[in-house]
């Protein structure tokens, strides 16, 4: 978009439709990438059922038992005909997503930047920027920490025992993108609190009133998010985004 330069609507919409082309040409190459290298794609993806992944070689070495802390091996099942096949496909598109966030937030940036202040400018820069890098530590914190723990609860978890467990193919690639995806979400608090203070909707000492009405609510979102009823696993989402809340009053107070 030209610096300076006063637009009608129709060109406006024009910018827009070419940002639009561009995002969803750039999604639709790295989609084809992942789906390419499919082996790597889904070495990631079951990474966390394997006994070398980090977080049970941690605690298998503060224990000095991997055995007990890795996950039970079990099958993972296919039962649609086109079941592996649309998993390739949802898996390759949810990776797309993951990794195009930076772009998609570079586009949105380029598109709004014009029509901007200076100080505008700052604070979408630090909107843009801050919300990027929230969104990646809340989905890396769910790989490698919520749902390998939440995974191995549910294995062992057991109401008899002449019931095995096998799991379908979804419901393991579903409930990993959905916890990780719904946790990059969550990490973005302080940006979220941060606007709201901007348009004048909530302040420092609001904050700081509504803490004990906000940790109750962090925990029925988190109870909601994690597919597990053990207070631990509660836990691993629920001090990172009190945290984060805490950050948002330290947030919200300086800008």
């Amino acid at each position: 978009m030209s610096e300076g330069k006063q637009m009608t609507f129709w060109e406006h919409l024009d910018e827009l439709r070419d940002v639009l082309l561009r995002v969803i040409a750039v999604f639709a190459v790295v989609c084809i990438i992942c789906f390419v290298f499919k082996d790597h794609l889904f070495g990631i993806i079951f990474w966390p059922t394997k006994a070398t992944f980090p977080i049970y070689r941690f605690l298998g070495g503060i224990v000095g038992n991997l055995e007990n802390i890795c996950p039970p091996t079990v099958s993972i099942i296919n039962t649609e005909l086109t079941g592996q096949l649309i998993a390739h496909m949802k898996m390759s598109a949810s990776a797309a997503v993951v990794i195009c966030v930076p772009y998609f937030f570079f586009e949105l940036g380029y598109y709004l930047w014009p029509a901007l202040y200076p100080r505008e400018r700052r604070a979408v820069r630090f909107a843009l920027v801050g919300g990027m890098m929230l969104f990646y530590c809340g989905m890396l914190i769910s790989y490698f920490l919520v749902f390998p723990l939440a995974y191995r609860f549910l294995l062992v978890y057991e109401v008899s025992e002449s019931i095995s467990n096998m799991i379908s193919l979804s419901s393991y690639t579903d409930t990993l993108f959905l916890l990780c995806l719904l946790m990059g979400i969550l990490f973005e608090l302080p940006i979220v609190a941060v606007a709201l203070a901007k348009l004048g909707l909530v302040d420092s000492q609001f904050l700081r009133r509504y803490r004990r009405h906000a940790i109750l609510l962090i925990v029925v979102v988190a109870a909601v998010v994690t597919p597990t009823t053990d207070i631990f696993t509660l836990l691993l989402v629920v001090l990172p985004v009190y945290l984060l809340y805490e950050v948002s009053i330290w947030a919200v107070r300086r800008k």
